[in-house]
């Protein structure tokens, strides 16, 4: 499979993203740890960018004297190689783990009749 894909500087590293293709989707997992499915937006454009976005409160009382944490910012598009079926797509979080599944949204076949 070739996609595009673009992140934030240190996305990649912090927020890692496997993507897997099969014939008839694919499948991607995404380490979000210390986010809630209410902070995370899934997106489609274009029938086959997906967009993902997440954003988590900091804790800013008092002074920063180490700052190890991931970014409580994440943003990643990746730009699939065909349509993906928008109304088939099933999402989950659990353990900190994003699930999707993204249909390929096959070609249509049309009979033309011969007169």
């Amino acid at each position: 499979m070739k996609y595009r894909t673009t992140c934030q500087p240190f996305a990649e590293r912090d927020y890692p993203v496997d993507v897997y293709e099969t014939d008839e989707s694919f499948d991607l997992l995404c380490d979000l740890p210390g986010f809630q499915k209410d902070q995370i937006s899934v997106e489609i454009t274009e029938g086959r960018t997906l967009h993902l976005s997440a954003k988590r409160e900091d804790h800013p009382e008092g002074k920063r004297l180490l700052s190890e944490r991931p970014s409580p910012v994440f943003e990643r598009s990746l730009a699939f190689p065909v349509n993906i079926n928008q109304d088939q797509i099933q999402a989950s979080l659990s353990d900190g783990v994003l699930r999707l599944r993204l249909p390929k949204e096959l070609p249509k076949r049309t009979s033309i009749v011969i007169e």
